[in-house]
């Protein structure tokens, strides 16, 4: 299948319609893409733990296959309680990273206003979704394109739906790739999917479509989300035109129109070191809430009563909170006594695993410290969040950079290097910052003290350049007049 696909994506051989089929099977199934469909579902709140009853219970086996039978016990609670731990995680990156927009500056500071129109809030709300899909799947994909008002613009691919295809075994390049997704019948109402399998490369784009009636797939002209349609120039490149709007001129990509951001290097989901860590927890917390709503409801041991009549005498017994019995009968309750002190240090262990493997910060910590704890505890404390995003800060970087090029290109102006400066989101003692900023006197200048003010925007020093003037020379102004005055007395 490797070597088709290769050969496939060099021109060396015709789309294979059934070989094609048979690796989206075996991307579906694989265990990469499960992995990522699961980090996306429990991002999203759904979680394993969502199908499991609190008030199953198996019995005897089934007459006919053998298999063990299932019970529910209506009489039982069923309480859900989520832990959106991946969640709050996830979250927790994307704000420490983005939560304050990353500055984008041009390494030739003459460039700077060449990048205004790229670097807008769409880029900063698309970057951030980035992060968070890359860090649910493992790894997210942003496509450059130019949209139906002829502009630049970008979307995001969903990485579920790509088969990367690269160069070699290496990975080093990426030289095409297969996106698939299904459309859902809407006129007829039926319900019924339709495969959608795009096949990119630098020699084009082709797109095939599985034909309800035939069950083969079927070769359609390519339309994507805003009316552009790919063409092929002479050479074998592939560019964008809108005949709708009336623009001919082809737009050449120099590379394929398509930029991957990582997790990390082996590109695994933040989910995979805690899956089965939340998993105990939703089920523990869950057990835990039902029997504590389930422990006013006693069992009761009853001898000496009609078995056709106990529903009549439970009704009785729970209007009434008594019961008449025969002359040899008894009642005795039974109540289950709950371990609560070993579930609370379960608890406690589980979600202690879950911040310490899911490298986030845990705000226990601080509490168990108490007071205002001093900047380097802060910063031994946030060390393991630090250590999980400094591979997506990267990332970021990287990616922003390729998207200039993509937008350089598309402008017919010259390349711009850029570089990010990130304004990371975090608990700090500002209080302690401050002091050793004056203390740092003799090796800093006033605009590297101004820059590292925790209360100052390190963006605005210029702004502040006449206002800082206008201090110093009060400030001297002062001085003089002190001196003066202390003149006189003398």
């Amino acid at each position: 299948m490797d070597a088709f696909v290769i050969d496939l994506v060099n021109g060396k051989m015709q789309w294979d319609a059934e070989a094609i089929q048979t690796l989206i099977t075996a991307d579906e199934t694989s265990d990469k893409k499960e992995k990522m469909r699961q980090g996306r579902d429990y991002y999203a709140l759904k979680q394993k733990y969502d199908d499991f009853k609190f008030n199953q219970y198996w019995g005897g086996k089934k007459e006919d296959s053998g298999e063990q039978e299932e019970y529910i016990n209506n009489a039982m609670s069923d309480e859900k309680s989520k832990n959106p731990h991946l969640w709050v995680q996830i979250e927790e990156k994307i704000s420490f990273i983005a939560g304050k927009d990353p500055i984008i500056k041009a390494v030739d500071e003459k460039r700077q206003d060449d990048l205004k129109p790229l670097i807008n809030r769409n880029f900063y709300k698309t970057m951030r979704k980035m992060i968070g899909g890359s860090s649910a799947k493992g790894l997210e994909f942003l496509h450059p394109m130019e949209d139906e008002k002829n502009q630049f613009n970008f979307l995001i691919f969903n990485s579920i739906q790509i088969i990367p295809i690269y160069d070699t075994e290496f990975m080093r390049f990426m030289v095409g790739f297969i996106r698939y997704y299904y459309l859902e019948q809407t006129v007829d109402r039926t319900g019924s999917k339709t495969l959608v399998v795009e096949f990119w490369s630098k020699n084009g784009i082709e797109v095939y479509r599985n034909d309800n009636e035939q069950g083969q797939l079927k070769f359609v002209q390519w339309k994507d989300h805003s009316n552009i349609e790919l063409a092929e120039d002479e050479n074998g490149n592939f560019y964008i035109k809108d005949e709708e709007a009336g623009n001919q001129d082809p737009f050449l990509w120099d590379e394929l129109p398509i930029i991957k951001m990582e997790n990390n290097s082996q590109e695994i989901t933040d989910l995979e070191a805690i899956y089965d860590k939340i998993n105990i927890l939703d089920k523990l917390k869950g057990r835990f809430a039902n029997d504590v709503i389930d422990i006013k409801k006693a069992f009761f041991v009853v001898k000496g009563h009609p078995k056709a009549d106990m529903q009549k005498f439970m009704v009785n017994l729970n209007a009434n909170s008594a019961a008449k019995v025969h002359q040899d009968g008894d009642i005795k309750p039974i109540i289950i006594e709950i371990p609560i002190e070993a579930v609370k240090e379960a608890i406690t262990d589980l979600e202690g695993d879950i911040h310490k493997f899911g490298r986030s910060f845990d705000s226990k910590r601080i509490d168990k410290i108490g007071g205002s704890p001093s900047g380097t505890l802060l910063n031994i404390l946030y060390t393991p969040l630090e250590e999980k995003c400094e591979p997506s800060m990267r990332e970021y970087d990287e990616v922003a950079q390729e998207l200039v090029n993509f937008y350089t290109t598309w402008k017919g102006i010259e390349p711009i290097e850029i570089k990010t400066e990130f304004n990371v989101t975090r608990v700090r003692n500002r209080k302690e910052e401050i002091e050793n900023l004056n203390a740092s006197s003799d090796v800093l200048t006033r605009k590297e003290k101004t820059e590292k003010n925790p209360y100052s925007d390190k963006n605005t020093f210029d702004d502040k350049t006449e206002e800082l003037k206008e201090m110093e020379a009060k400030r001297n102004s002062d001085n003089n007049n002190q001196n003066i005055n202390n003149d006189n007395e003398n």
